[in-house]
């Protein structure tokens, strides 16, 4: 009987284990990435409200657009996967988004396009890094879709920033 409780106490804990090496980076990605989902909502309302630039208005639509379409996706993986969905901002992406809320329109188009840039720019980097980290084939899909739309929008914001130097 002593054996088969510490046989039994051995594969819980190696269960366990395993279940802390894998389970958490999906979980944190999920989490991480449903907060910077939500800022980029708002950050895409906000360049249609105070954008003073037409183009950059709609990228702020097209912004709004692909990131609620991806959070959506996203929920369902987490779903899928046994998670409660997140469903509010980390503390950096609130603090981040309240600079943009109080930017006056002249100098919001500038701020606002570098930022995108620099963020969309971060999240490729990160994403594919952690493409190869996470465990879920659900995940990874998305992350294969979400970075075909992070490129474009970098693509889009780049020829913006272009024009608007010119």
């Amino acid at each position: 009987m002593k054996h088969l409780s510490f046989f039994m106490c051995a594969l819980l804990f190696l269960y366990l284990t395993v279940i802390a090496q894998n389970e958490p980076t999906d979980a944190v990605f999920i989490k991480k990435a449903a907060s910077r989902n939500l800022m980029q909502i708002d950050l895409g309302i906000l360049a249609q409200q105070k954008a003073v630039n037409p183009r950059l208005r709609d990228f702020g639509r097209m912004v709004e657009r692909d990131y609620q379409n991806s959070n959506v996706s996203l929920m369902g993986v987490s779903v899928k996967l046994g998670m409660s969905p997140p469903s509010k901002m980390l503390d950096e992406d609130r603090i981040n988004l309240a600079g943009f809320r109080d930017s006056t329109s002249v100098n919001f188009d500038r701020e606002y396009i570098d930022y995108m840039l620099k963020l969309h720019n971060e999240d490729i980097t990160r994403m594919k890094k952690v493409r190869n980290e996470v465990n879920s084939n659900d995940l990874k899909k998305w992350i294969d879709g979400t970075l075909s739309i992070l490129k474009e929008h970098v693509v889009f914001a780049e020829n913006l920033k272009n024009k608007e130097s010119k």
